[in-house]
């Protein structure tokens, strides 16, 4: 039985949202891994543009943030 085109173009709308979702989550274990090397080295908790502190709550909310509040806007 030949593909038809709706399944054709469902299957490759979720090949493309599983390649987004893929690319989404090698980019968090990225910055995960970057977190933890900072952690390592002391400096976690210090804004990479800055160098001044992120704040507790940005951490609780976003414990890989890079950077603080007003250096991410």
């Amino acid at each position: 039985m030949p593909d038809d085109g709706p399944d054709r173009a469902a299957d490759f709308g979720e090949e493309r949202l599983i390649a987004r979702l893929d690319d989404e989550a090698r980019g968090e274990l990225t910055a995960i891994r970057s977190a933890l090397r900072r952690l390592e080295i002391g400096t976690f908790g210090v804004c990479t543009r800055c160098g001044g502190p992120i704040a507790l709550g940005r951490l609780r909310a976003l414990p890989w943030a890079p950077t603080c509040v007003d250096c991410a806007g």
